[in-house]
């Protein structure tokens, strides 16, 4: 195969909400994360440090962006 690329492609779910632990539908809603989401996030900071992105991309909601 000529000029064949391989694409990688990672995918992270926005951390916790008080909505996501009540079992709530968030969908247009914009709940923003709780102190465990938070805390989720800074794991995964952590679990990704040194790795390389070419892009990140998000939606505009609060719990996505405080994530990324």
């Amino acid at each position: 195969m000529v000029g064949a690329m391989t694409l990688e492609l990672w995918l992270v779910r926005h951390g916790e909400t008080d909505w996501t632990t009540a079992r709530r539908f968030c969908g247009w809603s914009d709940p923003p994360l709780n102190d465990r989401g938070r805390a989720q996030a800074r794991a995964l900071r952590r679990e990704l440090e040194g790795v390389e992105f070419d892009s990140v991309v998000s939606s505009s909601s609060v719990r996505a962006l405080e994530t990324a």
